[in-house]
């Protein structure tokens, strides 16, 4: 849909059949996704209240074995996400693409519970841009010792997503606040809120390490909340530097030519 060249890398279970044949009608590479035998894709299934509530139960599954998969072997990239994925996989990642030149999103998300305050702080020594959502934000600044600013001041943005409530950007030693658009369209379909402006708006040749989106739905899609029926519209673009603006000519997203 955005025009890009999307690689997945992961490890998937027996069960992945359907999800590659998938995969491959829509064009899309599935050549840097493993299949670990006699193990079961990543399964997370969430349940979700009317106050946007939610319990999750997951099972990584053949995700356990991420590790085994190599950024090196995926590149040239121009543009990287480390995502919720196992221990060993995000930081084997995360390192390979810093040693390679590439720059890359680290997406804390449910892997929270797996990393100190020395891990965080080694991932975003690596990384160049942070995505986190509010309550992740508490957790991180906590463990690291760092404020937001300290954080921001350690790579190119820091984005912190909040729910109903928009976003907050720091980059260039600025912050910017994004509130949610207005609605003017009605929808009686629940609508999941995701971080994809951050990672998926990249136009150029990225890689995506992490459970692949289409072998596991739930366990990748970054909800965080459920909307009730609401009015929807497509925000208007904001003016932001270059590097953090989707519709921009210059930056991460616009492919060389």
């Amino acid at each position: 849909m955005l025009g890009g060249e999307p690689i997945i890398m992961g490890t998937v279970g027996q069960d992945a059949g359907p999800y590659l044949d998938y995969l491959k009608k829509l064009g899309i590479s599935t050549a840097h996704i493993t299949e670990v035998l006699d193990t079961f894709t990543a399964q997370a299934m969430i349940t979700t209240d009317l106050d946007n509530n939610q319990i999750t139960a997951f099972h990584p599954g053949a995700m356990s074995h991420s590790s085994i998969n190599s950024v090196k072997n995926a590149l040239p990239a121009r543009l990287g996400l480390v995502g919720p994925d196992s221990r060993e996989g995000m930081l084997h990642h995360a390192t390979q693409f810093a040693e390679s030149g590439v720059p890359f999103i680290f997406d804390l998300g449910q892997a929270m519970p797996l990393f100190d305050g020395a891990d965080l702080r080694h991932f975003v020594e690596l990384a160049s841009y942070v995505v986190v959502n509010d309550y992740e934000a508490q957790v991180m600044l906590s463990r690291t010792g760092y404020s937001a600013a300290e954080l921001a001041q350690r790579v190119e943005a820091y984005i912190v997503t909040c729910g109903e409530e928009g976003a907050e950007i720091y980059a260039g030693g600025k912050q910017y606040t994004f509130r949610s658009c207005r609605p003017n369209v009605w929808s009686t379909r629940p609508v999941a809120a995701t971080r994809s402006a951050a990672a998926c708006s990249m136009a150029s040749r990225t890689v995506w390490t992490g459970t692949p989106p289409a072998a596991s739905p739930a366990s990748w899609a970054h909800s965080r909340s459920l909307a009730k029926a609401r009015r929807i519209t497509a925000c208007p673009s904001t003016r932001l530097p270059g590097a953090l603006n989707p519709l921009s000519g210059t930056g991460i997203n616009k492919e060389s030519t």
